[in-house]
This record gives structure tokens, C-alpha cells and sequence, in this order.
């Protein structure tokens, strides 16, 4: 393909773009990665004049690339007129323009570090770069999987529910009846973090700082309007915090990055009757997709299946341009 010139673009260019690519997702909107990373560079790659896919590359306060944490499907949106071409030619566009990108990432920045949004899943043009050099540099290629629940507008509630695997519906009526729960939206940052810390100390994991203040950003951006914190409270128990679920949303979905539970809402369901009214406040927002963002480890994945989602698989690609595969 002749002619393709890579440039930095403008963030607002990015948006406009991201309103049409098939590839957008909540994670590559300007508003919202600009405030998880600490610099966002908008890579633009031009056939002529015509936009044929942007890049979004995230840094940190040393240049570095980075994926921040709490983002996902970071990485190549394409136009429209793009993807809907002749599929003879896909893969000499595909090559020609990540190629390009590739090229350039690794004179600017030295790396690459993506993860694909959901449907680039043809990944073959990373694994042939320097595929016919011995002992320079090749892409390091990590499968990955989300859990889903699609087709949420054509679907009742009760329908989504019948697709819970049994123990949970059973968890869900028990939760249901009782009296002092009450299901409701917003949060403290600083309830957030608690939670957030609990959860993880029973994996034996310490947060830094660095998570606490990209939680206190998430709940910004929530309150910019691009999403919500479902929660579930004892009111009987000065209206603590039991669970809580926090949510970007975009043009088609809703992304689950926040799953917390207080350890002492153990044995009384809260998680699941926080999960279904998460799920119905993304089909109430007009999502068709209720993504779980990730199923990677076999206890999150299995119980992220049991509410009924489906797997699918994204891929990690990470490139050191002085490195060695």
C-alpha cells in the first residue's frame, strides 16, 4: 500500500474518530484515557488524506509505554471503510499499515505494548516482525480471554437470570428477600479503596499508590458521566458498604473493573444480588454487551461463567525494540 504517512493526531480528531470506528471501546475515548494515563499519544496512520486507523499509545512520567492499570483493549482502531473492504486485501492492509505503526512506535518510544480490542484477532503481521532476522527482537504474543454477556436488548431479565448457573440463582432468591439490603448507586473514593484493599489482602497482595489514585480517577470519570458504582448496603448496619460494583459504559457496553465485597457480607449473597443489579443497570443504559474484563485465573474465570458469559479471546502484544525474544 503506497502513500500511508503515520503522524501524531489531536485528541479531538481521536474522538471523532472513535465515534465511528467499530473498534472503540470505552478504554480508548479521549476524556476517559487521558485521565488513566499520565500522557496519551494519538498515532494517526494516512492513505493520502483518508484516516485509515488510530493508536493510542499510553506513557508514564518517564516516556515509557506502559498499559495503565484498570485498561483494557488499548490499541488499533480502524475506520469503518477499512474493515468493510475487500477481504483479498485484508491482509496486505493489515501488514502495510502495522507496519507502519510498528516502525514508528519503535524509533519514538522503543516499545510497543497493546492490548487489541475485542475482534483484531488476526495477529500474524506482530509475529512476523523481524521474522526472517535471527537474533533481533520479535513480538512477545499473550492469549487472552474477557467473559461477556451479549445481546442484552433482546433479552428480559429473567431471561438473563435463567442463564445464571443454578447455585447462583439460588444465592440470587435468597439475597432478594432479605429485608435491610438496599441496592443502590455512588460511592466514597475512600470506601472504594477499602474494599479494594480488603479484597486484595485476602490474595495476599499489598496496592500501592499508584492503584489508589487510578481509583479515585475511575470515580471521576464516573462522575463525568461515563459510568456508575452499583452497590449493595446494610441498612441496618449504618448503611456499610457490602459490595460494590464499578462500571465504565461506551457506545455498546458496559465494562465491569471493579468487583469488591466486604468481608463481612460472606454467607449472605451480596455479590450475586450486586451482579445482577449491575447487569440490569447496563441493559438499562441501553448496552448490548455486559463485559467482564477479563477471565484469566481459574477462580475469577469460573465465576465470572457461572453468571452465564461466554468466552472470548483478545491478545496482549508487547515489542522491546532493544530487546531480544
Amino acid at each position: 500500500m503506497k502513500n500511508l504517512n503515520m503522524k501524531k493526531v489531536s485528541a479531538a480528531l481521536a474522538l471523532e474518530f472513535w465515534l465511528r470506528s467499530p473498534h472503540a471501546s470505552a478504554f480508548t475515548h479521549p476524556d476517559i484515557l487521558q485521565k488513566l494515563a499520565y500522557k496519551v499519544d494519538w498515532l494517526g496512520c494516512f492513505k493520502g488524506h483518508e484516516l485509515l486507523c488510530i493508536w493510542p499509545v499510553c506513557l508514564n512520567q518517564d516516556c515509557e509505554v506502559v498499559r495503565p492499570a484498570f485498561v483494557y483493549y488499548v490499541g488499533p482502531m480502524w475506520s469503518p471503510e477499512s474493515v468493510s473492504g475487500a477481504e483479498h486485501r485484508r491482509l496486505s492492509t493489515d501488514t502495510n499499515v502495522y507496519e507502519s505503526f510498528i516502525a514508528y512506535m519503535a524509533a519514538e518510544y522503543g516499545a510497543v505494548r497493546a492490548s487489541l480490542p475485542l475482534g483484531l484477532n488476526d495477529v500474524r503481521v506482530f509475529d512476523w516482525w523481524n521474522y526472517h532476522e535471527p537474533g533481533k527482537p520479535r513480538f512477545t504474543i499473550q492469549p487472552r480471554y474477557t467473559a461477556v454477556l451479549e445481546a442484552l436488548q433482546s433479552e428480559s431479565m429473567e431471561s438473563i437470570i435463567r442463564r445464571f448457573r443454578e447455585v447462583r440463582r439460588h444465592e440470587l432468591r435468597k439475597a432478594q428477600v432479605l429485608d435491610d439490603v438496599v441496592i443502590g448507586f455512588g460511592a466514597l473514593v475512600e470506601e472504594l479503596v477499602e474494599l479494594y484493599e480488603v479484597t486484595l489482602a485476602r490474595q495476599g497482595i499489598t496496592i500501592g499508590e499508584d492503584e489508589k489514585k487510578q481509583i479515585h480517577r475511575l470515580v471521576e470519570i464516573v462522575g463525568d458521566g461515563f459510568g456508575e458504582v452499583v452497590t449493595v448496603r446494610a441498612h441496618n448496619d449504618g448503611n456499610k458498604l457490602m459490595y460494590a460494583a464499578l462500571l465504565l459504559k461506551d457506545r455498546w457496553s458496559a465494562h465491569l473493573l471493579l468487583k469488591l465485597n466486604n468481608l463481612e457480607s460472606r454467607g449472605h449473597n451480596f455479590a450475586v444480588l450486586g451482579m445482577c443489579s449491575a447487569i440490569e443497570w447496563a441493559k438499562n443504559q441501553g448496552c448490548q454487551v455486559f463485559d467482564f474484563n477479563g477471565a484469566n485465573s481459574p477462580r475469577r474465570g469460573d465465576d465470572k461463567h457461572s453468571y452465564g458469559a461466554k468466552a472470548l479471546l483478545y491478545f496482549d502484544i508487547s515489542f522491546d525494540s532493544n530487546g531480544c525474544h
